[in-house]
């Protein structure tokens, strides 16, 4: 259930590719008669199929070198590794490394990492997590170069192509982070959780913050490890956001203020890059399993416990007989548990189609101990997974 995390910064190169030429300086076009792209290859003896192991998801796969592209002028350039599907054309390129140091001409893939690339791209393209040797995926690899801060075109390498065998897991998303009191205001983001651009568009992000009980206390949006990624926060010259607003217009740049008008537990935020604005798509203090394990009580919803590393709601259940559940959170209007909810989710044809927000459908579960898990993070497509393998750990 861990949603896979990279740094926001990975994606601005490819921003830079296409950005509007009222930002960057055309005076620097690299010289089409003599240049020459970089030239990737795979480092020691290429194998012809390279399988990812769950169980040593931390194990270097293989090692992408490249000579560094000539431009045909003496400039600097920033070089961008990318990698899609055969025969995508790159449709979905996904961003390995973007490097502007010239001593630096190597990339080493690791299998978590490529794996969950790779299951970004099983995800965008509708396809199955292959099986079997025969199943495995072609990868290809190619590098673009440009010159740093220009408007000229991309300099492409010819595409190396990996035939990979990857493993069921999470895909990866562009993500950007909540730095507050809640995380301790750690430089470092250790305990920041975050919003996530789920179309990978890198300008829309959302997701699911438990902010426990400080959310009051203040927080602020970040794109990385450095406050010259992103300073997000409210603008001191304007009028002060009112308590529980739907929408906060946040400013960039060190004079920031903290974001300091929510006060429950958990929120499901959205955050436009461009726009800069926050916008409150539900607060709520909890999420319970409701059904026949509690005889359907208007006051005994089974808690679920929130893991903030995987950004989901998750409880061991111990099922003896043939159960039917739902999944809500308090009401908004005491005494009226179904009346006004953040949310109260059931299920279509389970697990497929994801959990609805409807008063209709409930998810029948045989028996068994499970470890479910809600994952809200993304609003077009709640989640509902329930592992044996996780139980009591």
């Amino acid at each position: 259930m861990k949603i896979t995390r990279y740094m926001l910064a990975l994606g601005l190169p490819l921003l830079a590719l296409g950005a509007c030429e009222t930002d960057i300086d055309q005076s620097n076009v690299f010289n089409t008669g003599t240049a020459a792209p970089a030239v990737l290859t795979i480092g020691g003896t290429a194998q012809d199929l390279y399988t990812l192991d769950k169980n040593n998801a931390s194990a270097e796969v293989f090692t992408l070198n490249w000579t560094a592209p000539d431009m045909g002028v003496e400039v600097a350039t920033t070089n961008v590794l990318q990698m899609d599907f055969n025969g995508k054309g790159f449709a979905n390129a996904q961003v390995l490394a973007t490097v502007t140091d010239a001593g630096t001409t190597s990339w080493t893939a690791v299998a978590s990492d490529l794996n969950a690339k790779m299951q970004t791209l099983l995800a965008k393209y509708g396809m199955e997590t292959p099986t079997t040797p025969d199943q495995a995926v072609t990868v290809d690899f190619r590098m673009a170069s440009f010159i740093s801060g220009s408007a000229s075109d991309s300099l492409y390498s010819e595409v190396l192509g990996v035939k990979v065998l990857p493993y069921e897991g999470e895909a990866s998303y562009p993500e950007i982070y909540l730095v507050g009191s809640y995380s301790g205001w750690n430089a470092e983001l250790v305990g920041a959780q975050s919003l996530f651009s789920f179309s990978g568009d890198e300008v829309t992000y959302e997701g699911v913050i438990d902010f426990g009980s400080k959310a009051s206390e203040g927080f602020k949006l970040t794109g990385g490890k450095s406050w010259s990624n992103g300073n997000w926060g409210t603008d001191g010259s304007a009028e002060a956001p009112a308590a529980e607003t739907s929408s906060v217009q946040l400013i960039n740049g060190g004079g920031s203020g903290d974001i300091k008008c929510y006060s429950k537990r958990f929120y499901h935020f959205s955050f436009d890059k461009e726009t800069l604005v926050l916008t409150k798509n539900k607060g709520f203090e909890q999420l319970g399993i409701v059904g026949t394990l509690t005889n359907w009580s208007d006051d005994g919803d089974i808690l679920m416990d929130f893991d903030a590393e995987k950004q989901c709601f998750y409880k061991d259940v111990e099922i003896t007989s043939q159960a039917q559940i739902k999944f809500r959170s308090e009401a908004v209007e005491a005494g009226n548990r179904w009346g006004s909810l953040a949310y109260n989710l059931g299920i279509g044809e389970f697990p497929d189609s994801g959990l609805q927000s409807s008063s209709d459908g409930n998810i029948i579960v045989e028996p068994g101990n499970y470890r479910i898990y809600v994952n809200l993070s993304n609003s077009q497509k709640y989640t509902c997974t329930l592992s044996t393998d996780d139980y009591g750990k």
